[in-house]
């Protein structure tokens, strides 16, 4: 069951786990606000919406946006990744989609027909095929595309 207190991002909702509930108010600083329970959208992802712009850097804090149907500014994967399987909800990013510099991030898996704003760009990333990467190219709209080489051979 939804909690009767959440994190009111972009107008949405949010706070079904003690990760929505606690990691992205410390995050970005949002007040709980009642949830409303019909802020929702579909049955197995109701619409969550957060505003700006956003960095991960861990496995924390991509599962702090498990269920996020939109990110209104750029997101960024760096450093410490190794899953992007909680963000199967992701559409649309209005922004740009930067992953970089991830060490142990193998597949892209959980990003499906994404639509950005802007610019994908996908580099350095030391255990990514790059065929991986070539695939999500094929997935996500963008007007713009940087896909330096990953891991090759694979």
């Amino acid at each position: 069951d939804p909690p009767t207190q959440g994190c009111r991002l972009g107008g949405v909702a949010a706070g079904s786990s003690l990760v929505m509930r606690y990691l992205i108010p410390l995050l970005i600083g949002c007040a709980p606000v009642a949830y409303d329970p019909a802020d929702t959208g579909s049955e197995a992802f109701p619409d969550r919406v957060l505003e700006g712009s956003i960095t991960v850097a861990n496995g924390l804090e991509i599962a702090a946006l498990y269920g996020y149907t939109e990110i209104t500014g750029s997101l960024t994967i760096e450093h410490d990744v190794t899953t992007v399987d909680d963000l199967e909800a992701l559409y649309t990013v209005g922004g740009q989609l930067v992953i970089q510099s991830n060490r142990g991030l193998v597949d892209l898996d959980g990003l499906r027909d994404v639509v950005l704003g802007s610019s994908l760009k996908v580099h350095d990333n030391y255990e990514l095929c790059q065929s991986e990467v070539d695939a999500l190219a094929a997935r996500v709209t963008a007007p713009d595309y940087l896909l330096t080489p990953n891991l090759d051979g694979c």
